[in-house]
């Protein structure tokens, strides 16, 4: 949901890409017209654009993490993620699946 110009709440999709159009069309000063309908096909087409990240490339990457580095911004230390086991690195897996 969002607010129109006039402060009332609009919840459709459809009103809802109009009012963001025309909201960066009016900062932007872009004078061209935005086609709604092809925001609209790439929004709801339920293809994913990147290809999924297969489980063994995620189980590569974790155990070839440097087991001596800091926590990241995330305060999960590398040891962690490599000693976790294959169920810690299939729920790491899903969850980045679930984000995609």
């Amino acid at each position: 949901m969002c607010k129109d110009a006039e402060d009332n709440i609009i919840s459709h999709p459809d009103l809802i890409l109009e009012r963001w159009k025309d909201y960066f069309c009016k900062i932007l000063n872009i004078s061209e017209a935005i086609d709604t309908q092809t925001i609209i096909r790439g929004r709801t087409n339920n293809q994913p654009q990147i290809p999924l990240t297969p489980y063994n490339e995620i189980r590569y990457i974790i155990n070839n993490l440097k087991l001596n580095e800091a926590a990241g911004s995330d305060n999960i230390p590398p040891g962690l993620l490599i000693h976790g086991g294959r169920t810690r690195k299939q729920n790491l897996h899903n969850l980045i699946l679930m984000m995609d």
